[in-house]
């Protein structure tokens, strides 16, 4: 089974040097928009940036998929 790795970043980098042994990259992909709502779960790690991305590579190191989270919020 492939192994997938899941790089965050919302201000701070958080490379994955670990992964996860998945069927695929759909299911890697799944796996990508849990990584970022995790983050988007606190509203600290919105607030300044305002962008959550996800990067998902290969064990290769090629970027197979990309996740992109973003929350605008306007004072009125």
């Amino acid at each position: 089974m492939p192994r997938f790795f899941f790089d965050a970043q919302n201000g701070v980098d958080a490379r994955d040097d670990v992964g996860r042994e998945l069927p695929d990259t759909a299911a890697a992909q799944r796996v990508a928009v849990t990584v970022a709502a995790f983050y988007a779960s606190d509203p600290d790690r919105l607030i300044d940036e305002g962008v959550i991305v996800v990067r998902v590579r290969d064990e290769a190191g090629a970027v197979v998929a990309t996740v992109r989270l973003a929350c605008l919020v306007e004072a009125a």
